[in-house]
């Protein structure tokens, strides 16, 4: 008889991650699922049992899911690392592919497809639902549309800062001395040149790559 497949989910969203065990335990996979809903949780999960499989939101709690298969890395090595998260930015699925992920899925992915997934070898290649896979050529391609720092002027840094404090365009115009229009067409800028569409989006990217000004 087969050895059921030893799955980790770290998912801070109880309902969430208590469906996800619920669907996987009840599909054809053979399995046998650990759910964890803290960060300290799943390391202390990490530390005293191996896996062959980790299901990981991007956001939880205190702390991310990058987080986590950082520091968990030497118990993470021979262990196929599915991130799962309401995002798709760009930057975030070359994040997962540079972290040695297996794959990067959206959490409205069906449970046949995240099986499929599963049951896939593990291999260099990140697989992102929609795409087959993300070579090094699409990586490029993903480096030079999304991100970088030094496509930010100063005053769009400054901005994006007072945007993750809560800030309002009205808000930011008074504190740099400039109209809301101003602000408005220089938020517009950031979101084309980050490749971004939601404020989430920006302040999830302004975490990951610590903007200062």
């Amino acid at each position: 008889m087969k050895k059921p497949l030893n799955i980790l989910i770290c998912d801070d969203h109880h309902l969430f991650s208590s469906g996800l065990e619920l669907m996987l335990t009840r599909s054809s996979l053979a399995c046998q699922v650990t759910v964890t809903n803290s960060s300290a949780d799943c390391k202390n999960h990490l530390r005293a049992n191996y896996f062959e499989l980790f299901i990981c939101d991007i956001n939880i709690d205190t702390s991310d899911g990058f987080e986590i298969i950082n520091e968990m890395k030497s118990l993470l090595s021979d262990t196929k690392i599915i991130l799962l998260s309401g995002y798709q930015e760009l930057f975030l699925i070359q994040k997962a592919q540079k972290y040695g992920c297996h794959a990067y899925l959206k959490k409205n992915t069906k449970i046949d497809d995240l099986i499929t997934v599963i049951q896939q070898e593990k291999s260099s290649q990140l697989i992102c639902l929609g795409q087959k896979s993300i070579s090094d050529e699409n990586l490029t391609r993903i480096e030079n549309s999304s991100l970088h720092k030094a496509k930010l002027s100063q005053q769009e840094k400054k901005i994006i800062l007072l945007i993750v404090e809560g800030k309002k365009s009205i808000e930011i115009s008074a504190l740099l001395f400039i109209s809301k229009n101003t602000v408005d067409t220089h938020r517009r800028n950031i979101y084309r040149k980050l490749g971004l569409k939601s404020m989430a989006a920006l302040i999830t990217f302004a975490n990951e790559n610590t903007v200062t000004s």
